[in-house]
Parts: structure tokens; C-alpha cells; sequence
């Protein structure tokens, strides 16, 4: 068999057309590189030109003509800033407001703590009183209430006791015989006013004047009726009346003794005691 051989390879030849065109190509872009270094040094050089520094004076002048073209932006820093002084105020103002609104917090809660203090001294106080009216309603003698028998034998006794002390109902019955009727009249209204007075003076002063008319009349009457009873029972068991007697002859035996039976009965009413109910 007959061998292959395998055909050389072989450069291509180029024609001088082709040569040339590749020259012409290598030069253009050599050509443009250069001209591209050239106008980057060029910028470069204009830029430097250009950001030159201005000196520190031309930009304060620079910065007064731009206030001088620029009146509304300058008058809107100004209110800003006075707002911001006015806040600062407002707010050094309520900082102030508020310390004193804790000092006067403080002084309400001392107040009310006194307040309670007094309070509770106040209710110490009434409760106090109350037990010492209750010790006085059972100590205190008994001017003011309604007429009951225990009192009617209380006048009794103290007007028996008046008539009797040193058999007064004897000399008080010779000494009638030298009375006249307004003697006698007038020792009636006497005995009346001890009444009146020893009932006001010890048991009504300090009662309100409706309670008084209201009592104390009817008091002053029973008190004056029982004692003369007493002093008829008394003259009539020691033989002082006999009858068939006089009105004028009684009428001054008990005239003669009311002064001391009256005495006596009053002083017995008000030594008595509060009655437990």
C-alpha cells in the first residue's frame, strides 16, 4: 500500500496590499491613544485651572451678597430661633411650675393629716362628754320633769320638816293672832317668790326659756299647794285648829308658817335624784 503523506503547512503569504493595510491599522490606533493622552492631560490641566482655592474673604462676600439676595430664607432663622428661645423658656417655666405644684402636694397631705388628727382628738373629745353627761343624768338632781308622786312626798317631808323644826308651828300660830290681812297676803307672795327663785336659780338657769315656762309653773304650784297641806296636817294634829274656826283665822295660821314650809319643800325636790328609766 502505497503510504500518505501528510501536506505541510504553509504561511500565509500576505500580499503587500494587505501589509499595508495592517501598517495603516496599527498606526491609526497609535494614533488614538495618543490623541486620547493628550486631552486627558488637557482636562486635567483645565480642572487644575479651575479648582483653583479662593481666598477666605471672597467667600464671606460671596456668603454676605447670598444673605443680601436671601432676606426670607435669614427672616425664617430668625423666627426659628426665637421659637426655640420661647421653648426653652416655656419649658424652664413649667419645670418651675411643677416644683411648686409638689411643694403645695406636700402641704395638702400635712393638712390632711391634721385634719384627721383633729378629727379623731374631736370624736376622743365627744365620746368623753358623752360619759360625763351620762355620770351627770345619774348624779344630778331632778328640777326638770313632770310632777310624779315620789315628788308630792318629797314636798311633803321638806315642808313637815320646815313646820317643825324647833315647834316653829307654835310661835308661828301666836304670832298670827297679831297679823293683819295684808301682812298675812304679803307673806303668801314672799313664799311664792322663794319658790320661783330657788327653782330657777338651782335647776332651770341653764334651760332654754320655752322648757321653763313650760315646766317650772307647774313645779313652783305643787311644791306651794303640798306645803300648805302640810301646814294645816300639822296645826290640826297639835291642836293649833280647832273647829269651828274662821277663814281669816287659818288664813293666817298658814301664812304665818308658809315661808318656812315652802323652804323646806323646795330643798327636798332638789335634793332628789335622777329617776332610772
Amino acid at each position: 500500500m502505497e503510504s500518505k503523506t501528510k501536506p505541510k503547512y504553509k504561511k500565509p503569504q500576505l500580499s503587500k496590499k494587505g501589509i499595508n493595510s495592517t501598517n495603516n491599522k496599527s498606526i491609526k490606533v497609535d494614533n488614538h491613544k495618543d490623541n486620547n493622552i493628550n486631552k486627558n492631560k488637557i482636562t486635567t490641566k483645565t480642572l487644575k485651572k479651575e479648582i483653583k482655592p479662593t481666598s477666605i474673604k471672597q467667600t464671606l462676600q460671596n456668603q454676605k451678597r447670598q444673605n443680601h439676595k436671601s432676606p426670607a430664607k435669614n427672616s425664617l432663622n430668625e423666627k426659628l430661633d426665637l421659637i426655640i428661645r420661647n421653648q426653652a423658656k416655656i419649658l424652664k417655666n413649667e419645670e418651675l411650675i411643677l416644683g411648686k405644684e409638689d411643694e403645695i402636694e406636700e402641704l395638702e397631705k400635712e393638712e390632711l393629716a391634721q385634719d384627721k388628727r383633729t378629727s379623731q382628738t374631736e370624736e376622743e373629745t365627744l365620746d368623753e362628754l358623752a360619759k360625763i353627761e351620762a355620770k351627770l343624768n345619774q348624779s344630778i338632781s331632778k328640777p326638770l320633769k313632770l310632777v310624779t308622786k315620789r315628788d308630792l312626798f318629797k314636798g311633803f317631808i321638806g315642808s313637815f320638816v320646815g313646820v317643825m323644826g324647833h315647834f316653829a308651828f307654835s310661835k308661828a300660830a301666836d304670832i298670827a293672832n297679831n297679823l293683819s290681812m295684808y301682812q298675812t297676803s304679803f307673806l303668801y307672795f314672799v313664799a311664792a317668790v322663794i319658790v320661783i327663785i330657788m327653782l330657777y336659780y338651782t335647776g332651770f338657769r341653764n334651760i332654754e326659756k320655752q322648757i321653763i315656762l313650760k315646766f317650772m309653773p307647774l313645779r313652783a304650784i305643787t311644791l306651794y299647794s303640798v306645803s300648805i297641806f302640810t301646814i294645816l296636817f300639822v296645826n290640826l294634829i297639835f291642836g293649833k285648829i280647832d273647829f269651828p274656826l274662821e277663814f281669816t283665822q287659818i288664813y293666817k295660821i298658814v301664812g304665818a308658817n308658809i315661808i318656812l314650809a315652802v323652804m323646806g319643800a323646795v330643798t327636798a325636790d332638789l335634793l332628789g335624784k335622777v329617776e332610772n328609766h
